[in-house]
């Protein structure tokens, strides 16, 4: 049997993975069950090797063309600035974020499929999968609940965390979620402030009893992220500076940490959140997806499929590891860890090269 891929979920995992494989010369059935893709997302930064990843096949080039470029990282309190971290202090090339709307990212990496003779299966979704010796038959159902069939050699499952492909394989999805609910919203801000360097960094603010991350997201659109429930009624200093006009979208969402024990089940794979998520500071997520889809892709096309679990869940759990620290960092307000912060924090980064390896980690050069 000719080796083939059925690909259930067209987000930026799916989609990268269908891309990756289509280098390979693997044929490809990529299927989404939306048939509309939504204009709002939580995943906006393009790191340094995710556009090595997908440089070949021409959507870094496309990304890079629309996309907010962000060379670093400010830390406030209140009151001040008290930690600048400029990206150039990696020897990398790329050594910047790109930050473009998840939705326009997946339009652009479907795009490049379609320049390739892939099309999305929308509106189809995946109900079941049986391996039958070295082929997966995959039951799908349409918008009409006409159910088809459909064999290929394998199935990867980036169908999110609530993958369908995770409960076929028969897992659990281990690990432990905050007590409180985030806050997630996109701001519109004045046209000249979104001109100003200010937005041309990432900013995390420590105030009394919260963080706030602050990230330009399109042309005059800030969003900002808090574990305040309450931030849109009381943003901080340098989203007001800004003269903010109106939300122009909101919503909450309650952090975990988790991910399977094993991200392969004999010809079923899983990838991206469908395999283990994480809160979104650092902004690894999207990322760790599209690194997934092409180790992957690699393994499938050089037929060492059995490497895959070996090279990506290491990786991941030190990932989720170190992302998992730095949320509870960032969401303890106890004095004493904000006098440590705002006091040895500048005194800790006063080194090239700690400011160049926490560089390198929130790039997703390291874990």
């Amino acid at each position: 049997m000719e080796t083939s891929v059925l690909i259930a979920g067209a987000g930026p995992t799916g989609l990268a993975a269908a891309l990756a494989l289509s280098g390979h010369q693997i044929p490809v059935t990529i299927i989404d069950p939306v048939v509309t893709r939504s204009p709002f997302s939580k995943a906006l930064a393009f790191n340094p090797r995710s556009q090595e990843l997908l440089e070949a096949c021409g959507v870094t080039a496309a990304i890079r063309r629309e996309a907010r470029e962000v060379t670093g990282l400010r830390m406030h309190d209140a009151k001040r600035v008290f930690l600048a971290i400029d990206f150039d202090c990696v020897d990398h090339d790329p050594n910047t974020m790109l930050v473009l709307p998840q939705a326009r990212t997946e339009a652009l990496m479907e795009q490049a499929l379609a320049e390739r003779g892939i099309t999305v299966q929308r509106g189809m979704t995946l109900v079941d999968a049986e391996q039958q010796g070295d082929a997966v038959m995959s039951t799908l159902r349409d918008t009409d609940g006409n159910e088809s069939y459909l064999a290929s050699t394998y199935l990867i499952g980036a169908d999110g965390a609530h993958s369908r492909v995770r409960e076929i394989t028969g897992q659990d999805f281990p690990g432990d979620a905050l007590a409180h609910d985030w806050t997630l919203a996109d701001v519109r801000i004045d046209p000249a402030a979104w001109q100003a360097d200010t937005f041309n960094k990432a900013h995390l603010v420590r105030e009394k009893n919260r963080f706030v991350f602050v990230l330009p997201v399109s042309p005059g659109i800030l969003r900002v992220v808090s574990d305040d429930e309450g931030v849109l009624d009381n943003l901080p200093g340098l989203v007001r500076d800004a003269t903010p006009q109106e939300v122009v979208w909101q919503s909450s969402f309650r952090v975990s940490h988790r991910q399977v024990a094993n991200y392969q089940h004999g010809h079923l794979f899983l990838a991206g959140d469908a395999a283990h998520i994480h809160s979104p500071v650092g902004g690894r997520g999207m990322n760790m997806g599209i690194e997934d889809a092409f180790c992957l892709a690699d393994c499938i096309g050089q037929e060492t499929p059995e490497d895959y679990h070996r090279l990506r869940h290491a990786y991941g759990k030190q990932a989720i590891r170190l992302i998992k620290a730095q949320t509870l960092f960032a969401t303890n307000h106890s004095l004493l860890t904000n006098l440590v912060t705002r006091l040895f924090g500048p005194m800790l980064f006063s080194a090239t090269r700690a400011r160049r390896e926490f560089a390198r980690r929130n790039l997703g050069l390291q874990n």
